[in-house]
């Protein structure tokens, strides 16, 4: 295998200053514009689509389960609420489950946004797309398990790589 191959592939260490996506070639930056610098060709390339692609899948599920949670948010007031008969402080409970319900909520929401934007930026190489996509995987790591999943593969992708603490043996 050549050096390259073993960086697309992932199998090499990257410089901190590497990226994941390929240098555009000039002479293809020269035919097709500036505009073409933006997306990376080559096998490279369709990992980074279909990340871009999981991304946006993910974002609109969260996005999705935040108004399902609105939806039912009666049903799940009800229903906790019916557990809480032989508590001793059952209003305190409740207002914690409220408080609780709300995050969940506002999470699932935040998450989805995040999950959306960093899609968007990996399929259109924003500069600040490597920044929110590790904020949407840091964020998703708790959603098991396709958050779990997109976020680990994101976060040991994207993470910058130092080669400070390998030890020569």
């Amino acid at each position: 295998m050549t050096p390259r191959e073993i960086e697309v592939l992932g199998l090499g260490r990257l410089s901190s200053s590497s990226s994941i996506y390929p240098e555009p070639s000039s002479e293809r930056s020269t035919q097709l514009g500036p505009a073409a610098e933006r997306f990376p060709t080559g096998p490279l390339s369709v990992v980074i689509h279909l990340h871009g692609i999981a991304w946006i899948v993910y974002g609109l599920a969260r996005i999705l389960l935040a108004f399902w949670l609105l939806a039912f948010e009666v049903t799940a007031k009800l229903m906790f609420g019916a557990l809480l008969s032989r508590v001793p402080n059952p209003f305190a409970m409740m207002d914690h489950f409220h408080i609780v319900y709300a995050g969940i909520v506002l999470v699932s929401f935040v998450c989805g946004v995040l999950g959306v934007l960093a899609g968007l930026a990996l399929l259109a190489s924003w500069s600040a797309g490597r920044t929110v996509a590790l904020w949407a995987a840091f964020l998703s790591l708790p959603e098991m398990p396709l958050g779990l999943m997109l976020g680990a593969y994101t976060i040991v992708k994207l993470l910058p790589r130092s080669n400070a603490g390998t030890v020569a043996a």
